[in-house]
């Protein structure tokens, strides 16, 4: 069945978060908040990882070029586990590495060491039970690792047919349905079952290109690199595109806590906002 398009809504800036530091044009490429208020987020240029509160104070940063112990070389992604650990793709050491909340680092775990080849990961999710995923950027495939079990497979291989995954540029695990949930460039959305199975293909009704995708709530919510961002709900199978009220910088990346979003500019400035819709 084809999706419905419902009205536009508005983006009501309601705050804005000025990271405490220097930043460059297009430093800061990716950002999650956990449901204590807390922001991370990815500095690509000093290959850290940062911990701010909601003034924009930094509190923890870790990482910093290299292969030992806490170092990353080209973090790529960031989830939260649970609110208690912080996840970080580590693109060129072949590894993902764990810190807790407040950014202290636990441990590093190298992909070869349960039985996976050396991935460089482009993305990564985690759901509520353990199952992790991570986007393989050089087989265009998705390795689901259960660690009760240490069992792996592999999802949206080329045997996957119409389903096979082309170009995936971002993951994550909608809890809300129980699915994994792929962001293809240019813009296009693939489901699937928590274990692999291929559930629906959809595109939005847009020639934008997909940057970002997080949950919002029952909506998953894409950012396009504009202005605007493309809110999709599953159940009622209906797009909606929603607008700043006010004149804002290409956002880049967004994360979704406490009933509001939070996108990321290319200036490294995070804009909180609440979703106004029409009236019925």
């Amino acid at each position: 069945m084809a999706p419905v398009y419902g009205e536009p809504g508005i983006l009501v800036p309601v705050g804005q978060i000025k990271p405490a530091m220097p930043i460059n044009k297009d430093q800061l490429v990716r950002l999650t908040v956990s449901t204590f208020g807390d922001l991370y987020l990815i500095d690509s240029r000093r290959h850290e990882i940062l911990h701010l509160d909601a003034a924009g104070r930094i509190i923890n940063r870790q990482g910093g070029y290299g292969w030992g112990d806490g170092q990353l070389n080209q973090p790529t992604d960031i989830c939260i586990q649970s609110n208690i650990n912080i996840l970080v793709a580590d693109y060129h050491n072949f590894r993902l590495l764990r810190y807790d909340r407040s950014l202290h680092f636990i441990t590093g775990l190298e992909y070869q060491k349960i039985g996976i080849y050396p991935l460089r990961v482009r993305s990564l999710a985690i759901s509520a039970v353990g199952e992790l995923y991570l986007l393989d950027d050089d087989n265009q495939e998705i390795i689901r690792y259960t660690a009760f079990d240490q069992k792996v497979n592999r999802i949206g291989g080329y045997d996957y047919g119409r389903f096979a995954l082309t170009n995936p540029a971002v993951i994550r695990f909608d809890e809300t349905g129980g699915r994994l949930v792929v962001l293809e460039q240019p813009l296009g959305l693939v489901f699937f079952d928590r274990y692999g199975t291929p559930l629906r293909i959809l595109k939005p009704p847009t020639e934008e290109v997909g940057l970002d995708l997080f949950c919002a709530g029952s909506q998953l919510a894409v950012v396009t690199g504009s202005a605007t961002i493309w809110l999709y709900n599953y159940q009622a199978n209906q797009w909606t595109n929603a607008v700043s009220s006010q004149p804002v910088e290409q956002w880049i990346s967004g994360a979704w806590a406490a009933n509001r979003f939070y996108l990321l500019d290319r200036q490294g400035l995070i804009t909180v906002s609440v979703l106004s819709l029409p009236e019925e």
